[in-house]
């Protein structure tokens, strides 16, 4: 039963659908940060006619038409662009976004953990509460025959009052305490049906009325805390939140420095249709470059660096902080 609630758990948990929806997002950013890096190609298609009346053409005493200047024109393309990463903005802003698929990657985990473990005491919880409502429904009949028994003896004199208060105090306190034990039954089980992504009250009937779990505890060996906590995903996920903080620093700081752009443009142009087809005779090429230095930008570079500077600091107390928690777990 706990195998099977287990497997669901792993399909169906909403925790872990969002987070790996967020792994897609993360490795959709990484892409796009990482297009950054190679030249853009498009392709173009244009066509455009005007008319207008030739410059100094007098229409005072003219009688026929007025002389005018037409003019059709037709061309395709194909247009480059690529920017020189000089300074390493594109190149460390594509690691930033990888550091954070990295890190989406380590939360999945994380959260495929947390699930299984929250769904593993769960389901013993559910097993506990259930053996202790046993035991108390039993002790409940028990006391009850012992109640009936006491007053019995007292009425014939063989009973002292003290002992049937007691008795009958002892059936009370356990006859009170069984709602609350239901009751803490059935938030456990809904809480179970929560983790399997259902609604709360659609699991009893599955899992049945006899749960009986086999523990077995293997021996703990040796160097295993070093291991856990090398291979813990959260404090993975908080490594490579360092190290997209880091990067992004950088990329912040290449901003202050000139860009330098490279263009061009390869294609035809005539002045009909068909001539667009006349590679040979109508082929257009267009080179370009253009070096752009920020001169005043009223402060947002130095402030787009503060705030990535700002960051990278909290996600080094952050690092740190993880670090200190899982060494006291694995440790503890």
């Amino acid at each position: 039963m706990l195998n099977r609630l287990v497997d669901e758990a792993l399909i169906a948990n909403l925790d872990i659908a969002e987070a790996a929806a967020r792994v897609d997002e993360a490795r959709a950013q990484a892409r796009l940060a990482g297009a950054a890096r190679f030249p853009s190609v498009s392709g173009s298609a244009g066509a455009s006619y005007s008319d207008s009346p030739l410059a100094g053409t007098s229409f005072g005493n003219f009688a026929g038409p007025a002389s005018r200047l037409t003019n059709e024109t037709y061309s395709t393309g194909l247009n480059f662009a690529y920017e020189l990463d000089f300074w390493g903005r594109i190149r460390n802003d594509a690691r930033a976004a990888r550091a954070d698929l990295f890190a989406a990657e380590a939360d999945l985990r994380t959260a495929r953990l947390g699930v299984l473990a929250d769904t593993i005491a769960t389901y013993f919880e559910v097993v506990d509460l259930r053996t202790q409502i046993a035991l108390s429904v039993g002790t409940i009949d028990v006391l009850q025959d012992r109640t009936e028994n006491t007053e019995r003896r007292y009425d014939r004199g063989l009973a002292s009052s003290f002992e049937l208060y007691q008795i009958r105090q002892d059936y009370r306190n356990i006859q009170s305490a069984l709602p609350q034990r239901e009751s803490q039954l059935t938030a456990a089980e809904g809480r179970l049906a929560v983790l399997l992504g259902r609604y709360a009250g659609t699991l009893r009937e599955d899992m049945g009325n006899q749960l009986t779990p086999q523990l077995v505890f293997e021996p703990i060996p040796a160097g295993l805390p070093a291991d856990l906590l090398i291979q813990r995903p959260d404090v993975a996920a908080a490594a490579q939140r360092f190290e997209a903080a880091r990067f992004r620093v950088g990329a912040r700081r290449a901003e202050l420095f000139p860009s330098l752009s490279l263009s061009s443009s390869l294609g035809t142009q005539s002045g009909n249709p068909s001539g667009i087809f006349d590679i040979l005779d109508n082929w257009v090429l267009n080179l370009g470059a253009s070096l752009t230095a920020p001169l005043f930008q009223g402060g947002r570079i130095r402030a787009n660096i503060d705030v990535a500077e700002a960051r990278y600091a909290q996600q080094t107390a952050s690092y740190a902080r993880t670090v200190l928690n899982a060494y006291r777990e694995v440790t503890a």
